[in-house]
């Protein structure tokens, strides 16, 4: 695998793999077909888009019917563009392959595609089939919206930083303790980022307190607790976020203009110009795993009342992963929690359910 500096280059190969065949196709009659589909490549995103033999888009016949962890309130169709699967996320899709003639292929239009753009073909066969199937209206509840949470909850935040900063060629995951008035440094200063909070209009300034997988545990969660977490990218290329244990909700996405310092390894002015980016409609279910991209705040909800004890969380691109960006969280037993500050000098916020 080649190198830049100390920095592993996260390897594309030129195919697809499905299933573990290059090409494969698969007969199917005139119907609806479900088909539960994961990214388990190590670093490539997918943007899949179904065509006939003439090239033109087919996407109309498939409804996405869950996310990550299960179904979604309702069917939704694919965004215009295609399906967008970033390492380790799922998508539950329905295809109707009543409404179209074969063949079609699977494609992948994006950006960084392989070499061969073909993910794998359907045949259909002639003749409708018997298809008494129906996609109903609603499908689930939806994710917990927890909108009755009685005032403030927890968050966590974590900056996500580019490549070259400190010295280090590869991009870094930082976990962030916010600092009182008293506490913040002459600025600019390494380790030091500001945020203008889009919600309230006030600067907050955070300091990095760990990034190393094996650095002291900084996030100490309470069994039970509501958590949102906040992930800050100040550039650098996407990162497909994955939190253990838990099924989140998102809560927004924001795109700003970050003022960091590669070479400083800190912001020189706030982060700043907040503009919310309206969730796409499969985004609405249940996830473990969100993208991130350079110049995004993405924040989530969690409650945490699955199980105790350590957990992880991290880039979902292997080589981030293994290159440093993935760290632990505890999760308290309500006897222990109650003696132990949490969740690690972040602070109460209170809460803004959508």
């Amino acid at each position: 695998m080649p190198a830049i500096g100390t920095a592993m280059i996260p390897f594309t190969g030129p195919f697809t793999l499905v299933n573990g065949m290059i090409w494969p196709h698969l007969e199917v009659d005139a119907a609806a077909y479900r088909f539960r589909v994961v990214n388990t490549s190590n670093a490539r995103f997918y943007r899949l888009n179904l065509i006939d033999a003439d090239g033109a888009s087919e996407n109309a016949v498939v409804r996405q019917i869950g996310t990550d962890g299960g179904l979604l309130p309702r069917p939704v169709p694919l965004p215009a563009d295609g399906l967008v699967l970033a390492p380790a996320e799922r998508a539950d899709l329905v295809v109707d392959f009543g409404r179209v003639r074969g063949p079609l292929r699977l494609t992948n239009t994006a950006a960084d595609a392989a070499l061969e753009p073909d993910v794998m073909q359907f045949r259909v066969r002639g003749g409708r089939a018997q298809d008494t199937s129906r996609l109903p209206d609603v499908l689930s509840a939806g994710p917990e919206r927890i909108a009755h949470l009685p005032g403030e909850h927890d968050q966590v935040w974590v900056g996500l930083v580019p490549p070259g900063t400190g010295g280090e060629a590869h991009p870094q995951l930082w976990e962030l303790r916010e600092l009182a008035a008293h506490e913040v440094p002459p600025l600019p200063a390494a380790g030091v980022v500001q945020v203008t909070d889009p919600r309230t209009g006030r600067t907050r300034t955070f300091r990095q307190v760990a990034s190393l997988f094996d650095d002291t545990v900084s996030v100490f969660i309470a069994h039970d607790a509501v958590v949102e977490w906040n992930f800050i990218s100040f550039g650098g290329p996407p990162h497909p976020m994955h939190v253990h244990l838990v099924q989140f909700r998102i809560q927004a996405r924001r795109r700003f203009t970050a003022d960091f310092d590669v070479a400083l390894g800190g912001t020189r002015s706030p982060a700043d110009g907040f503009t919310d980016v309206p969730l796409e409609d499969f985004e609405r279910g249940r996830k473990d795993t969100t993208v991130v991209g350079g110049g995004e705040w993405v924040s989530v909800l969690a409650r945490f009342g699955a199980s105790t004890g350590q957990f992880m969380y991290h880039c979902h691109i292997l080589d981030h992963e293994d290159e440093g960006m993935m760290r632990p969280f505890v999760v308290h037993p309500p006897e222990i929690a109650r003696f132990h500050p949490h969740p690690g000098s972040h602070p109460h916020e209170p809460y803004r359910g959508a």
